[in-house]
């Protein structure tokens, strides 16, 4: 003699848990979608900024370097003056200070360029 049975169950009704299950999952995945948007518009702006950074870095290289032939041109025309007897030891050593202060201020510019050139780097996820 074969015995079988077969016992099947099935909620017909769960209070609307399932329903509010698959509502939380949505929500937390619309969440998490919202936060990876605002990364990723946080991300792009940073890489942006830290590419205008660099473009302004080379700009003030730029702006440097013209001090610099400004200031060596301004400290040769007062050697000319001072040979000429015109211009004071005084004027001629203001001369060469100004020079070494615009090569300073080319010196600085440039640091200023690396250290934009490794946030882009550091912000863009680009290997050091």
């Amino acid at each position: 003699s074969w015995d079988a049975s077969v016992n099947l169950s099935w909620t017909l009704w769960d209070g609307g848990r399932r329903a509010a299950e698959r509502a939380e999952a949505a929500a937390a995945a619309r969440a998490v979608a919202a936060r990876i948007d605002e990364f990723d518009r946080q991300a792009s702006f940073e890489i942006e900024a830290r590419r205008l950074e660099i473009t302004s870095s080379r700009a003030a290289i730029d702006a440097a370097q013209e001090g610099i032939d400004a200031a060596i041109e301004a400290r040769r025309v007062l050697g000319e003056r001072y040979r000429a007897g015109v211009a004071t030891s005084t004027e001629v050593l203001d001369a060469e200070v100004a020079v070494l202060q615009a090569e300073l201020d080319r010196t600085r510019a440039l640091a200023s360029l690396r250290l934009a050139e490794a946030r882009f780097a550091r912000a863009s996820g680009l290997p050091r």
